[in-house]
């Protein structure tokens, strides 16, 4: 990409909605406050992001990004949606760890750690994550403040580059 955008706005106000649509936005940005689709389209375009879409012909099926970036590690976040749930979004969740942990700078790797974390009500993403290789490492309470003023737990996952080829 070299700083340059190979998405339009167009297209992420799409992916948007279809968060919208599919009820993921509550789960999905739990650590950010993301409540519309400019916040959306602001968060993708974030310089701190490094973002990827997944598509399937002319839909997209997954959206991640990294961001927070240290010496060798980085906070991944993921969305897939619900049409790629189940034995294809293994496939997407080998494909993205693989893209990671095959960014470069100089000819070295950049990542060797990949952190995640979640709330406890997503089940479906835990299983996901565990099916694709990530370690629950353990729970933080009442860490994140959903979007009905609730609480809830986060889950905290790691994947090293050493367990990935």
């Amino acid at each position: 990409m070299d700083g340059n955008w190979t998405i339009s706005d167009a297209e992420l106000n799409y992916v948007f909605m279809k968060m919208q649509d599919q009820k993921l936005v509550d789960m999905v940005f739990s650590q950010d406050r993301v409540e519309n689709v400019y916040q959306f389209i602001a968060l993708m375009k974030a310089k701190r992001n490094i973002v990827q879409f997944v598509w399937d012909g002319k839909d997209v099926i997954a959206v991640t990004w990294i961001n927070s970036i240290g010496d060798n590690f980085a906070f991944g976040h993921f969305c897939v949606f619900k049409e790629a749930w189940g034995k294809r979004s293994e496939e997407i969740g080998a494909l993205i760890k693989n893209y990671w942990f095959g960014l470069e700078n100089n000819g070295k790797y950049v990542l060797d750690v990949i952190i995640g974390m979640m709330p406890t009500k997503n089940r479906i993403a835990d299983n996901f994550v565990q099916r694709v290789g990530w370690i629950k490492l353990g729970v933080i309470p009442g860490m994140f403040r959903l979007m009905d003023g609730g609480r809830d737990d986060a889950v905290i996952y790691y994947t090293l580059r050493s367990d990935n080829g």
